[in-house]
């Protein structure tokens, strides 16, 4: 990485933070931007730059729910670390950079499932009081992105009747999921794949895509027979939360997040002109849309 790009960052945070920066290295962590941590006033602090043009807007608005989760208690999370004029951010080099006390520890999928399922359910105790945040009103869009540029990816092209099924039964199960909007909770969406691990202590990381939904949008991809559905109802009811896993809203996010993921891999693929880019995304599309864990996963969440 050019040392004099490194230079810039530290000069921004230091300007606009008042941190005394000595060091700076890669974080690697996250999808989204560029992730490094800072050495500053004997602590370290996590960074996260994002470039993304249809990303970084909503990283910057969810950071205020990150916030809120810290000040109610919540321990298990991130602390998003003010600028100098009480911001969460600040804009840097076209993109949006946000400083977080670090966590230490490494990305783990090595935990038990009940523990992470019990500190969903503290996060669902929280009532989103005055904070702006995104509600669940069980949208189709991502769809027709996917529909109307099929095409300009063969790979997708070949399989247009497994998308075409997927896209009519995510319609079916929008319209069931539809008829009932109560029973909404703060939700991340994929704590699952953000899940650092420390001494045995767990930490939920990467809040970009919080929303007030259902807790199945965080209980679908965990899913893999009834005793997983039994085990979040059991962390709900611990918590004295009156509701109960459905398998109508879990269908809804299987497919969702299928067409989600798939036109975030569709845009960048046309967007892109790198030639290597390219061929890493139809690569990554023949193995995970068409073969991967979230096929498998549709089957069990229908079958149930």
């Amino acid at each position: 990485m050019d040392e004099f790009y490194k230079i810039k960052i530290c000069n921004a945070v230091q300007q606009e933070y008042g941190l005394h920066i000595y060091k700076i290295a890669p974080a690697n962590r996250g999808v989204y931007g560029e992730t490094w941590i800072l050495y500053a006033n004997h602590l370290r602090y996590f960074v996260k730059i994002d470039y993304s043009s249809d990303h970084q807007k909503i990283f910057a608005e969810n950071l205020n729910v990150l916030s809120y989760l810290k000040e109610q208690g919540i321990s298990f999370v991130s602390s998003v670390i003010k600028n100098r004029t009480g911001e969460n951010y600040i804009f840097f080099d076209g993109g949006v950079l946000a400083v977080f006390d670090f966590i230490d520890g490494e990305l783990s999928k090595s935990y038990r499932k009940e523990s992470l399922f019990e500190m969903l359910a503290q996060i669902y105790l929280i009532p989103p009081l005055n904070i702006k945040i995104a509600q669940e009103d069980f949208s189709t869009d991502c769809v027709n992105y996917v529909i109307e540029n099929m095409k300009r990816l063969e790979e997708l092209d070949e399989h247009k009747d497994l998308i075409l099924d997927y896209a009519y039964r995510l319609f079916e199960w929008a319209d069931f999921c539809r008829k009932d909007l109560t029973n909404l909770f703060i939700t991340h969406g994929d704590s699952g794949s953000n899940i650092i691990k420390n001494n045995g202590k767990l930490y939920i990381i990467d809040w970009d895509t919080p929303k007030l939904a259902g807790p199945e949008r965080d209980a679908w991809m965990f899913v893999k027979d009834i005793s997983d559905i039994a085990l979040f109802n059991s962390a709900l009811f611990n918590s004295d939360i009156k509701y109960s896993i459905k398998k109508e809203r879990l269908a809804f996010y299987c497919y969702y997040n299928y067409f989600y993921y798939l036109k975030d891999h569709l845009f960048h693929f046309i967007s892109t002109k790198d030639d290597m880019m390219k061929r890493r995304i139809r690569g990554f599309v023949r193995r995970f849309f068409f073969k991967g864990w979230i096929i498998q996963q549709i089957s069990i969440i229908e079958n149930l």
